[in-house]
């Protein structure tokens, strides 16, 4: 007999249904073929829609981040707003509290007479470009800018006004209105 011949039919042989009532070895079957080569890899249209749904599925999560991303940083800048408006509110009511005497020569800039050591010292509390200074001090920091800033006399109180926004994005603004009467005034 012929290898090939001996080969052929000595391989496991399965039974196709039908009316060929026939025994062909397995080798030879196209069905089983195919599902062997299935096993082994993917098509080409299988590769290409799973490559299409990964793009997309990343495209989502990259715009979501990037959102996500976005408004935490516009809260932080908020939070740096309102820190330092709480901040520069609390600064400006202590100094006025102390005050023994307290003058607006400008719309801008308040001229306080504090106590000192021994005796009593001018203190000048002022809009200087984008910061609010203390003595030549800022009192804000860099991350806002002071949008307005108003001292108003009155005989035994002082009314601030006061707008801060972020130095980065000037949408994002607090203002704050308050009235401080002052304890040691003459």
């Amino acid at each position: 007999m012929n290898k090939y011949f001996k080969k052929i039919f000595s391989t496991p042989r399965l039974p196709i249904t039908g009316h060929w009532s026939l025994f062909i070895p397995s080798s030879l079957n196209s069905r089983t073929n195919h599902e062997n080569h299935r096993k082994n890899g993917f098509t080409l249209l299988e590769v290409l829609i799973s490559l299409t749904i990964s793009v997309v599925v990343a495209t989502v999560i990259t715009l979501v981040t990037a959102s996500g991303l976005k408004n935490v940083r516009a809260a932080r800048r908020m939070e740096r707003v309102h820190a330092n408006i709480t901040y520069t509110a609390d600064a400006l009511t202590y100094w006025i509290k102390q005050a023994k005497l307290a003058q607006t020569p400008s719309a801008g800039t308040l001229e306080l007479v504090v106590p000192a050591a021994t005796s009593y010292k001018t203190v000048i509390l002022q809009k200087n470009g984008s910061q609010i200074t203390l003595d030549g001090n800022a009192i804000t920091s860099n991350d806002v800018e002071i949008a307005d800033l108003t001292f108003t006399r009155f005989p035994k109180s002082v009314r601030i006004g006061l707008t801060i926004q972020s130095a980065y994005d000037t949408a994002q603004s607090l203002s704050v209105t308050t009235t401080v009467t002052q304890r040691n005034s003459f």
